[in-house]
């Protein structure tokens, strides 16, 4: 067994750093300490719902505490991975921080892998976060993780207020929305059955089949059923979410769910049953044509796959670039059954919906 007890940092010669796991009595503090670090409130709803209530368990929490205070902080949230339809016990490094006035004396290497030694013990197989451009080198060097890919950008534009102004938008955005209806209409015409779109709050029960058809498509991913989506989505504590089912014959085939945030729309999930590009795209047209109803300039989704992505997008008009500002980095313990496949790029397909941002 592998020493979990707390450990003691001297930070100098008159204060002693304990580095322990966290309580629900430290948890005003650590809110704190975001705010403090990262310049915005992070609520307790938030933090009980990513920490505490994911169906795939419990996540993992450490601090670095100064008597009653805590200056430094290390969480992984339980986040289970798919392997081609079997479920692999996961989980994904979240939120990390340390005051500036007591950084530097290894306090944030030695969270991680107390966090680490934790997941392990608790039968966690591997460990996936999405570092930004500043966190990388940290992510890549210093803790070990390997790099998988850089998460591809695609966009399309729904208006250009800022340019021609909110009159002359209007009138774009009608031109648009018009365009979008006649093109999905026109793709329905050409397939052999009836294609409708289904929006709502919820997640429909009878979209399980499409998800384990999907988990099935896909080397490695996040493990998503329904009891996931709904917690991921309908019980988020802070963010409200647009679920679109697309329907062949009045089965589901494919599901996108959105976020609308200052203007934009965050596509978060994007899967179709059996990775069909046309109607993946015909999906897409649908969302281009119901937010350009909306004050919504820009819709966008950030991912990497070994291609299925980027054949949908290209067919349905968007604008690809193969960068953005996050970089997928995973780690595959020792013993863990997809530790000879984590590290190739083209086994992954992942979403902005698998993002701690997201």
């Amino acid at each position: 067994m592998k020493d979990l007890s707390p450990h003691v940092l001297m930070a100098d010669a008159q204060v002693a750093l304990q580095l322990r796991s966290a309580t629900d009595s430290d948890t005003a503090s650590i809110l704190s300490l975001f705010q403090t670090v990262f310049g915005r409130e992070r609520s307790r709803a938030r933090w009980q719902w990513k920490y505490h209530n994911s169906p795939s368990g419990p996540g993992i929490v450490s601090i670095v505490a100064e008597d009653d205070c805590v200056v430094g902080c290390s969480a992984f949230m339980r986040m289970d991975l798919n392997h081609l339809g079997v479920r692999v016990p996961a989980g994904q490094s979240c939120d990390a921080m340390v005051l500036a006035r007591v950084s530097g004396r290894g306090q944030f290497t030695a969270l991680f892998e107390m966090n680490r030694s934790a997941a392990e013990e608790a039968g966690w197989e591997a460990l996936i976060s999405f570092p930004n451009r500043r966190s990388f080198p940290i992510r890549a060097g210093r803790l070990g993780s390997r790099k998988i890919a850089v998460l591809r950008s695609y966009s399309r534009r729904l208006g250009a207020r800022r340019i021609v102004g909110p009159f002359a938008d209007l009138a774009l955005k009608v031109a648009l929305r018009c365009g979008h209806q006649l093109r999905f209409m026109a793709d329905a015409f050409r397939v052999s059955h009836t294609l409708e779109v289904r929006v709502s709050r919820s997640i429909p029960a009878d979209l399980e089949q499409v998800l384990h058809d999907h988990r099935e498509q896909e080397v490695l991913s996040v493990w998503k059923d329904c009891e996931f989506l709904d917690w991921r989505y309908v019980k988020h504590p802070d963010s409200t979410y647009d679920i679109h089912v697309l329907y062949a014959d009045q089965a589901p085939c494919a599901v996108a769910i959105c976020r609308v945030r200052e203007g934009a729309v965050h596509i978060c999930e994007l899967m179709h049953r059996n990775h069909d590009v046309r109607e993946t795209a015909m999906l897409l047209g649908h969302l281009s044509s119901y937010y350009a109803r909306s004050r919504a300039q820009i819709l966008s989704f950030l991912a990497w796959d070994a291609g299925f992505y980027d054949a949908a997008f290209n067919e349905a008009g968007f604008t690809a670039k193969p960068f953005s500002p996050l970089t997928m980095v995973a780690t595959a313990f020792e013993r863990s059954a997809i530790a000879s496949l984590y590290a190739f790029p083209s086994n992954w397909a992942v979403g902005f919906g698998d993002v701690d941002v997201a």
